[in-house]
């Protein structure tokens, strides 16, 4: 059966016509196939590349500009051509194209991401489909997804998604530079899935080392993830199929095969603003991965950074590692004083006392 929900995630090889032109002929045959799906009873969202492409197409612009201030202005010039690209496609088909435009700060900020979600649900039970990018205008190197290949993977999170399909101009991934020997089938998180991204060319922005990364990202919520050549015929429909069990082989599936993690916890999981590190001795790490214990303060060997009660804190073994995210009971100062104290003795270290634990066991996440 295929998946319900899916996040589709387009590139921007297949989107541009050339260096600094869109493809409005692949926008269309791209949409005609969500629609498709869409009139299947499917939920559909679109992460889609091309804010910048369409930019210098619409700005003359015959280079693709390095300098992030032109990268930004080409983003938001190019960001209105790409949607009207996607409106009067999806129009063609009965439906409308609704613009979303994040950032990672907004998806760390537990309030946003909660109203990014109703938004995004409430649109997905309507004649919308939801077309997904990052806000180059205000995004920050230090406050960025990265790339569209881990926004999009984050989306599967937000949304519990089924499955993250990634179109990209490759077969999948492939096991040399052939393009012909293809993975057929992985188990997302494999770490020796790597060495192929390198025989792929694969390590920069957007290539098959991001797209590995996101698979596993998309599997904390219990997401399998599929690499398609999106240029191929009927790609969506083929994807879906093979993604929904199918024996035909297309692309690369990597099976998420572990348990969704719950809500709160997969927004934990994403680790997107964290404000600072506890480091735990190795009694700590067993009680809170093995054991799914919460974390008390005995265990605690150092504290880094700056937080206040509530943010979301990194949890870190001996050799800084991290092997799980958690909600602060105490601000960095409070953290850093109760390193190594007895839960009896916060009290007698503080003068007062919020919790008996560092960290709640239902407000951690682990990472396995």
């Amino acid at each position: 059966m295929k998946p319900h929900r899916v996040i589709v995630k387009v590139g921007s090889s297949l989107l541009s016509a050339g260096e600094n032109r869109l493809n409005a002929n692949y926008i269309r045959r791209l949409s005609l196939q969500i629609a498709k799906e869409r009139r299947a009873g499917r939920e559909m969202v679109l992460v889609s590349s091309g804010a910048v492409v369409s930019g210098m197409q619409r700005l003359g612009w015959k280079k693709r500009p390095t300098a992030r201030a032109d990268l930004r202005v080409a983003a938001a010039v190019g960001q209105m051509l790409l949607m009207d690209a996607y409106e009067d496609a999806f129009s063609r088909s009965g439906l409308h194209a609704a613009q979303i435009l994040l950032t990672a700060e907004e998806m760390a900020h537990r309030t946003l991401y909660l109203n990014a979600r109703a938004t995004l649900r409430r649109l997905l039970g309507s004649d919308v489909v939801p077309v997904i990018n990052e806000n180059d205008v205000v995004a920050t190197d230090t406050a960025s997804f990265g790339d569209n290949d881990r926004l999009a993977a984050q989306i599967a999170n937000l949304l519990e998604a089924d499955c993250l399909l990634m179109l990209t101009d490759a077969p999948g991934l492939c096991r040399d530079g052939s393009r012909r020997d293809v993975v057929s089938r992985a188990k997302a998180g494999d770490e020796n899935l790597l060495h192929y991204a390198k025989e792929n060319g694969g390590e920069g922005i957007g290539g098959m080392k991001s797209k590995l990364e996101a698979a596993k990202i998309a599997a904390r919520s219990g997401a399998d993830s599929l690499i398609a050549d999106g240029g191929a015929r009927m790609a969506i429909p083929r994807a879906l199929l093979r993604a929904g069990g199918g024996k035909r082989p297309f692309g690369t599936l990597l099976a998420a095969e572990t348990p969704p993690l719950s809500a709160r916890k997969r927004w934990l999981a994403s680790g997107l603003r964290v404000r600072g590190t506890m480091i735990l001795d190795d009694g700590a790490v067993r009680a809170v991965v093995r054991d799914k214990r919460s974390l008390l303060p005995a265990g605690v060997q150092k504290v880094r950074g700056e937080f206040v009660r509530g943010d979301s804190v990194a949890l870190a073994d001996a050799n800084g590692k991290t092997v799980g995210y958690g909600l602060a009971n105490y601000d960095a100062a409070a953290a850093r004083a109760l390193c190594g104290v007895k839960s009896a003795k916060i009290g007698t270290v503080l003068g007062y006392v919020f919790e008996e634990e560092m960290s709640h066991r239902d407000n951690m996440t682990v990472l396995e």
